[in-house]
């Protein structure tokens, strides 16, 4: 498992730039907040809150959750990012976790993603991911710019205890 994510590099501060925020919605806790990015590595990024919960991204999906409880360890979802970029595709989806007694416990889903018939607004298209594995289904969907190819926000499902993220670039 160790060599799905590589080790990320400290984003360097810039005179005069933003650093990089998201807010992040748990509906399932009725919790909210923002995070800060902390490290960035090709497509990978890692965000941070101000009490050290975190994300880590690929491509704007998660790839693993840390200090939720429940966590994801790892998520191998790299098939995934030509299909949003595509608008459409078929591709696997593995997703680890720890059990209860603190094994490793891996789900592998096959996963869809095609546009929805109906857009939000202007410029941007739904895209709906769903995934089928052994033991559940679920559904992501994502919000991207028609212009830039951006996420404008997605809600993704991390593990059956924490349910779905909302992810909403700042």
């Amino acid at each position: 498992m160790r060599g799905l994510v590589p080790a990320a590099e400290p984003v360097p501060l810039q005179v005069g730039k933003a650093t990089p925020m998201i807010d992040v919605q748990i509906p399932a806790r009725e919790a909210a907040g923002a995070m800060a990015q902390v490290a960035l590595r090709g497509a990978v990024s890692e965000w941070r809150s101000a009490d050290g919960i975190g994300l880590t991204l690929r491509d704007g999906q998660i790839i693993a959750t840390r200090g939720f409880g429940p966590d994801l360890l790892i998520a191998d979802s790299q098939g995934a990012a030509p299909a949003l970029r595509q608008g459409g595709g078929a591709f696997s989806r593995t997703m680890h976790w720890l059990d209860g007694e603190n094994h490793d416990r891996a789900e592998i889903f096959a996963c869809t993603l095609s546009a929805q018939a109906t857009q939000p607004k202007p410029n941007a298209r739904i895209l709906s991911e769903t995934c089928k594995g052994p033991q559940r289904t679920f559904t992501n969907t994502y919000t991207v710019s028609t212009t830039t190819g951006a996420l404008i926000r997605s809600d993704q499902w991390v593990s059956p205890d924490l349910g779905h993220i909302r992810i909403e670039p700042r």
